[in-house]
């Protein structure tokens, strides 16, 4: 496919279609972006047990909508790719079982106990479980997590308490078949909405965004490629072929890419799209912006591109702001400087956590 589209207008239509641009969603548009960056963990600093938020996109404060979606477990806890947590749709849970469940095969002695533990009681605390086996709970909390990445138990966080209840799946849902869908059948449709949101994208940021095997996204892209479905571009990635044809159509011309700064934390899901791709120069984010000093706090999105990353200490209280990093040229880091700075502050308070310096000076 050697059409050439301007990367402008790619870039533009991602940023359309994220809600980064003009327009932020409203509820129901909320929704269904939120399936379709499934599965949604929580910001990277964050206490235990807050809820999920896709930040930046919502003309609404989605901590709170999310908190009460999990009280009635319209979006759930589970652990998806590689046991980091994450939050689906409940009725898409069978879907994202079918992606990441992983068989267990044999249940280890202490597996098959607390397993038997649970099941028992119908539900119980991790501080029960150790007053009821002896075990620490260091010992007692691995265990679990591999049997929900399992899918056989289910954690059940609905609100911010720190002792939650643990049950077998099916107890909890009796409805649910886990074998409802192929992990191939799964990874096409996820791919879809991936392709959706980031316009074009390559095997390596399917694989930094849902932790599976590179080749196996390969195989399920050019499978879409062959259904007609995706369109090879260029050798370069993935695109739907209906974004291929609109964007190759004069009704396109009107897609502009606004000016825009946008703070992310390292969990969004355009920075988890980008963190490890292959062909990036250099290949991860955090390779392209180190501080030989400070650890990342946020990253930087500036017109769409990721373009710096913020430096320092988080605390839950003012965090400590140390420096920023910019790869931008002299004269953009001058006259941007305050809408930069501006952004930062949209996350951070600038009186009690105020920037120390500002890309090294």
């Amino acid at each position: 496919m050697d059409i050439k589209i301007p990367g402008e207008k790619i870039n533009a239509l991602r940023m359309q279609r994220q809600y980064l641009a003009d327009k932020k969603a409203g509820k129901k548009e909320y929704d269904k972006l939120f399936r379709d960056m499934s599965p949604v963990p929580v910001r990277y600093w964050s206490a235990p047990g807050d809820p999920p938020s896709i930040s930046s996109r919502a003309d609404f404060d989605d901590f709170e909508y999310n908190f009460k979606l999990r009280k009635n477990r319209d979006i759930v806890k589970g652990r998806f790719q590689n046991g980091s947590v994450g939050y689906v749709a409940f009725d898409e849970l069978e879907l994202f079982i079918g992606l990441y469940k992983k068989d267990r095969g044999r249940l280890s002695r202490m597996q098959f106990e607390l397993l038997d533990l649970i099941e028992h009681e119908d539900g119980i605390t991790i501080n029960r479980i150790k007053k009821a086996t002896g075990y620490f709970v260091k010992n007692i909390t691995p265990e679990l997590h591999k049997l929900q990445e399992a899918f056989i138990i289910f954690e059940d966080q609905t609100d911010n308490e720190g002792d939650r209840m643990w049950f077998t799946l099916e107890s909890v849902f009796p409805e649910i078949d886990i074998k409802k869908y192929t992990q191939l059948e799964a990874l096409k449709i996820v791919l879809k909405r991936f392709a959706k949101l980031n316009i074009l994208f390559d095997a390596s940021m399917a694989r930094s965004f849902y932790k599976l095997n590179l080749n196996f996204i390969k195989q399920a892209s050019d499978e879409l490629v062959n259904l007609g479905e995706f369109v090879n571009y260029n050798n370069i990635g993935y695109m739907l072929k209906s974004d291929f044809d609109y964007l190759n159509r004069s009704e396109s011309d009107g897609l502009k890419l606004p000016k825009s700064v946008i703070v992310m934390h390292r969990n969004d899901f355009l920075v988890k799209s980008n963190e490890n791709r292959e062909n990036q120069s250099p290949r991860l984010l955090k390779e392209k912006f180190k501080h030989e000093k400070y650890g990342v706090l946020q990253y930087i999105l500036i017109d769409g591109e990721f373009h710096g990353a913020l430096f320092g200490n988080f605390k839950f209280g003012p965090s400590i702001l140390e420096d920023i990093i910019l790869d931008l040229s002299d004269s953009e880091k001058i006259s941007r400087k305050d809408e930069i700075l501006n952004a930062i502050y949209e996350h951070h308070d600038r009186e009690a956590s105020p920037l120390k310096k500002y890309c090294g000076k």
